[in-house]
């Protein structure tokens, strides 16, 4: 493990604990000596972590390995001048050739791409740091919304805890999945997420509520997103009356319950288990209130049926106000998507009043479509 000044203290000792825990069982079931782990730092004795708290290190930057298995490199705030020293960025080089892959947890993505190793590779990294990312190193292919990312034997991470969800990876790769799954439980891990799995999950993007029977109920609603999630149902499961449950839900988790729902189904949608795919192939009458969930997000996103207009394909460039979700078309319409890309700027068809299309009346010019603000100058750009 790589470290620096000011790094993240997480990053270091969460995917530690994970791979320690791994070796632990390996050797009490006599299958091996597990995993042997290494700090390295820029000298020999201690490094402080961003929190005031310090690390041993067991190597410095100049004492390269023969061989090493798996060489990760840690992040934190200190990967602002991280990415400057010659000394880390020369180790990481000669260190990655040598190791059977390298890894990176939250921004210390940056380091590996400053020592000129991720050139041409899907990565992912803090979705703060993602557009910096990108900007300062444009041969990258980031991937902002993931948990974590495999591109051959470079593995890249997410955030702080998601270097927990890489290090269970690394687990099931090297051994198996069942002890993956042992050691999420015993370090009491609410789920093993998939790295696919979006770094704004329901369960972040809706504070967990502060009453047991609400908090039960989220949790039962995430290992059941095909179940019957009417408010009437869920307020029953709670013991409340449709009405007080929709209002204190809203209150204690910042969303109504359909929404908390949508986002919960989206992201099962995602990366289904075997047996809900086996399900919805059944046509399973929840399934169909999951599919009609995902339609309602991606309609609400521009792209599904309400976010569509008819183009006419001939030459008079008529432009028709119908919907596609109607599936009512006249000769020689074809299905226009909004936004759209035109001469390099993203612009999208307005919607048109029913009275207007009643009228024959065309629709207004298309305007560019404006692009939210910037959070601000990150400083690894300056």
């Amino acid at each position: 493990m790589v470290t620096f000044p000011d790094v993240q203290l997480l990053d270091v000792v969460g995917p530690l604990e994970v791979l320690s825990g791994a070796g632990v069982a390996e050797r009490s079931r006599g299958r091996g000596p597990g995993y042997e782990i290494e700090i390295v730092g820029p000298e020999v004795g201690t490094v402080r972590a961003s929190s005031g708290l310090v690390l041993g290190v067991d190597r410095d930057y100049d004492d390269r390995p023969a061989a090493l298995d798996t060489l990760i490199v840690a992040g934190g705030i200190g990967t602002r001048s991280a990415v400057d020293d010659e000394r880390l960025l020369a180790y990481v080089r000669a260190a990655a050739p040598r190791a059977r892959r390298i890894c990176s947890v939250c921004t210390g993505t940056l380091l590996l791409a400053g020592a000129g190793l991720l050139d041409g590779r899907r990565v992912t990294t803090h979705w703060a740091y993602a557009a910096s990312l990108a900007a300062r190193y444009p041969r990258l292919e980031v991937e902002p919304d993931s948990i974590y990312v495999r591109d051959g034997d470079v593995w890249t991470s997410a955030g702080v805890t998601a270097g927990m969800d890489l290090a269970l990876a690394l687990v099931e790769d090297d051994i198996d999945r069942e002890l993956a799954l042992e050691i999420s439980r015993a370090m009491v891990f609410f789920l093993k997420r998939p790295g696919g799995q979006s770094q704004f999950s329901a369960q972040l993007a809706g504070q967990m509520a502060e009453r047991d029977p609400l908090r039960d109920l989220q949790a039962w609603i995430v290992e059941h997103p095909e179940a019957d999630h009417a408010v009437d149902a869920l307020a029953a499961r709670v013991a409340m009356s449709p009405r007080h449950f929709a209002r204190v839900f809203r209150e204690e988790v910042g969303q109504s319950p359909g929404r908390f729902v949508e986002c919960v189904r989206v992201e099962a949608a995602r990366d289904p288990p075997p047996a809900r795919a086996h399900a919805q192939r059944e046509g399973d009458e929840r399934q169909r209130h999951h599919a009609a969930s995902i339609r309602r997000w991606r309609d609400s996103r521009g792209g599904g049926g309400r976010g569509f207009v008819l183009a006419c394909s001939a030459t008079h460039g008529h432009v028709h106000g119908r919907s596609v979700g109607r599936r009512r078309r006249c000769r020689g319409q074809r299905p226009v998507a909004r936004p759209q890309l035109r001469d390099g700027v993203l612009r999208r068809y307005p919607r048109v009043p029913r009275r207007r299309r009643e009228r024959g009346l065309r629709l207004p010019p298309r305007r560019p479509h404006e692009a939210p603000e910037a959070l601000g100058q990150d400083p690894l750009l300056e």
